[in-house]
């Protein structure tokens, strides 16, 4: 047995306690996987000091090398803990990937539900839409990436949950897409004065992807400002749906004395 094997079974058996009962432990956070956590535990309780190391370390490696790539002794030489500690914080290294995933995709569904996109003509709601989604790409680079590409590994049933996320947000974007002043079909132009169900999917799809993507090229130390590089992407995408730059409020005159 490796010792490190050794030292995870030993926190198991610390965590079992006597007589099968488990052994109370002071400041500890466990996060658990959807489905896992015992009926009669109480909800998991504020993140410490030592889980919040181990976090980072994740979103550090999981951005470097990748999910499959990094081990636990990879996450524990990071974080300073040792592994059996890195089991009192998280059940698994699978739980700090769907911990790292979900909070990242839960901090940008605050973020666009702040939008008042039933308000909006649909030029400005795909304007806030895409400014959102570039800029959380842009300001939260490695946890976007991870929610973005290292999802697909986790079991089926999470990754279910990340999936029904995405497709929320992409369901936003079609339904603002779907207005009747989007430009023309794309697939069968000629044929289509307007955009059908699949244009609709197709270019809701490709305007997501170009916002994702805007974090693989930005540069802080460029030309453009996180604000003015989702400007510049928001209009690229009314360009694509055919719309017009939304209408700026008028500038309110003051009187000026002679």
């Amino acid at each position: 047995m490796t010792n490190e094997a050794a030292a995870v079974c030993r926190a198991a058996a610390r965590r079992q306690g006597r007589n099968g009962h488990p052994t109370p432990t002071r400041d500890v956070h466990l996060a658990r996987l959807p489905g896992s956590q015992p009926a009669d535990e109480p909800a998991v309780p504020t993140r410490t000091a030592a889980s919040e190391r181990v976090l980072a370390a994740g979103i550090d490696l999981f951005f470097e090398v990748g999910f499959p790539a990094t081990t636990i002794r990879d996450l524990t030489a990071r974080c300073g803990l040792t592994a059996a500690a890195f089991y009192n914080h998280f059940e698994s290294k699978e739980a700090l990937l769907y911990t790292i995933v979900s909070e990242a995709n839960a901090r940008l569904d605050r973020q666009i539900d702040e939008l008042e996109l039933s308000e909006s003509e649909p030029a400005r709601s795909l304007t806030l839409l895409v400014g959102t989604l570039v800029t959380f790409n842009l300001a939260s680079p490695k946890e976007a990436r991870i929610a973005n590409r290292e999802y697909a590994l986790l079991q089926p049933e999470l990754r279910a949950q990340v999936v029904e996320h995405r497709r929320r947000i992409r369901a936003l974007f079609e339904q603002v897409l779907s207005s009747n002043r989007t430009a023309r079909g794309l697939v069968k132009p000629e044929s289509h004065p307007r955009p059908d169900e699949l244009d609709i999917r197709l270019l809701a799809i490709s305007i997501i992807n170009i916002s994702i993507a805007a974090s693989d090229w930005f540069h802080t130390s460029g030309p453009l400002t996180i604000p003015e590089f989702a400007d510049t992407h928001g209009r690229l995408a009314l360009r694509m749906a055919g719309l017009d730059q939304p209408k700026r409020a008028a500038r309110r005159k003051t009187n000026v004395p002679a």
